[in-house]
């Protein structure tokens, strides 16, 4: 029950980070900043699965762990996204 809480405390911070990432997503107002929705909802997976593994520790259902993995799969992921979106960005 603690991995779980300590992991819930984890995800709600990765949220946090998000939300003010998805902030500065809508702030720019610029012709070509298109697809705004697609960009902020890209980081919210990890955050989500995180948390669904939390509440399923917590609950005592062992296959929390099962999401904390996929979580970490879809973070690396979503990182190689964004990276490579801001390489084409600033070569452009």
């Amino acid at each position: 029950m603690s991995y779980g809480s300590a992991m819930a405390v984890l995800a709600v911070g990765a949220g946090l980070l998000q939300v003010q990432a998805t902030r500065r997503i809508y702030e720019n107002h610029h012709p070509d900043n298109q697809m705004k929705f697609g960009k902020s909802a890209v980081g919210f997976v990890a955050p989500f699965a995180y948390l669904v593994g939390a509440a399923l520790l917590i609950a005592g259902s062992p296959q929390g762990v099962v999401w904390f993995a996929a979580g970490s799969s879809v973070a690396i992921i979503t990182a190689l996204v964004i990276s490579w979106i801001a390489l084409v960005e600033v070569l452009r």
